[in-house]
């Protein structure tokens, strides 16, 4: 069984250098996508979402026959959530991509308090392309004791990306992207759990080498 990492380290996307730079979380936290691979086997990892809480077990589980949903995502699998043995959670895994039904568990989850209420929440990862992807956030609820795919995980869930750290003091979510070697980053607010864009620092690649959006 794997111990799950939550996301917090250093950045590893190289950044140009720019005359007023956007401000970074007080913690540097390490973009979601670039956590070490987690060890493991049987698609199964723990995690205590808080240090006073028993640990959370949970199984990924693959859907040999991904089904359609009505917005075109497919679900291609489930996160069976257990706690002191006992089963507390079944969350299906939707993707854009149906095709990834028997591999997703391969990247694993990764954790990360993205509503900053002190409680770890949880992400499946979808491959998307060389440098980004998608993660499929699922809040945590503290009083159902549950995992739901709230307003916020849903918005921030849709972003393609290789990054995601959040600044609990400033109560910003930073979502970082990589197009070729041109980094960009956008900070966003939740506001009343809604994901509100309050800055972005984008890139774009030129002959001289990675050049501000303005």
């Amino acid at each position: 069984m794997a111990v799950l990492l939550a996301a917090c380290a250093t950045p590893s996307q190289p950044t140009p250098p720019v005359s007023t730079p956007l401000p970074q979380p007080a913690s540097t936290p390490m973009p979601a996508a670039t956590l070490p691979a987690l060890e493991g086997h049987a698609d199964t990892y723990r995690l205590q979402l808080r240090p006073d809480l028993p640990p959370f077990d949970f199984r990924l589980a693959v859907n040999p026959s991904p089904q359609r949903l009505i917005d075109g995502s497919s679900i291609v699998g489930w996160i069976e959530v257990s706690q002191l043995g006992k089963s507390v959670d079944r969350i299906p895994v939707a993707f854009h991509d149906a095709t990834q039904n028997l591999t997703w568990p391969q990247l694993g989850l990764r954790a990360l308090d993205i509503n900053m209420d002190g409680y770890l929440d949880i992400a499946s990862v979808e491959r998307g392309g060389a440098e980004w992807g998608y993660f499929h956030w699922y809040e945590y609820d503290p009083e159902q004791q549950r995992f739901f795919v709230s307003s916020l995980a849903d918005e921030l869930s849709v972003l393609e990306t290789n990054g995601v750290a959040v600044d609990p003091q400033r109560r910003e979510i930073y979502v970082y992207t990589l197009v070729a070697t041109c980094p960009s980053t956008y900070i966003y607010v939740d506001a009343q759990g809604r994901l509100v864009l309050k800055q972005k620092q984008e890139y774009k690649q030129s002959d001289q080498g990675c050049v501000l959006s303005p």
